[in-house]
């Protein structure tokens, strides 16, 4: 690390994801974001989730039903579409609601899945179908009142991907951490 970079106040954000899977269960899925890439309307820029809708809504996620990829809004969805449920939903500070996704271990897709999960977790996201109170005034969701099913799909609008942890660190836990890593 040059001088330079010893002397700034500017802190670095650490990005770790890292799969957890234990058998035919993902741990610590990113199911819903605060910022999502999706619009109202043309006219408007990407609508937020507020903290207090999310936080409020986390036992709204237990026991919800995770199909592959979306269906027609809220219509009944195909079983063979059905892979598994969330459990164990919970708030994150910074990052939203994550949960754990038991996967039907007996459903064709369901090694493709793990395997996306372990290799290449970035490629794929959670995306809820959910109905939303909106303010129009705020541009932000304010309310999620049902959630219908979390669904995975390769372009989530609220994550970047299955996992998310945000560490924000400052000069001197950096240096901690490279000094950490460099005595391995």
């Amino acid at each position: 690390m040059s001088q330079e970079n010893e002397s700034s106040d500017v802190s670095v954000i650490l990005t770790l994801e890292r799969a957890k899977v234990n058998k035919n269960v993902i741990e610590g899925v990113h199911l819903v974001g605060f910022q999502a890439k999706n619009r109202v309307s043309p006219s408007k820029p990407p609508y937020k989730y507020k903290e207090s809708a999310v936080r409020a809504a986390v036992p709204l996620y237990e026991n919800q039903d995770v199909y592959i990829s979306h269906g027609e809004g809220t219509k009944e969805r195909r079983i063979e579409e059905k892979v598994g449920y969330v459990t164990n939903p919970r708030f994150k500070e910074g990052v939203g609601i994550v949960g754990d996704i038991v996967l039907n271990d007996k459903h064709t897709v369901t090694e493709a899945l793990l395997w996306w999960a372990e290799n290449k977790p970035d490629k794929l996201g959670m995306s809820h179908v959910a109905n939303n109170v909106y303010d129009a005034k705020e541009n932000a969701m304010v309310e999620i009142r049902k959630v219908h099913s979390v669904d995975i799909v390769d372009k989530p609008s609220t994550t970047d991907g299955l996992f998310k942890e945000g560490v924000i660190m400052d000069k001197a836990n950096e240096r901690q951490l490279e000094n950490m890593l460099d005595a391995m």
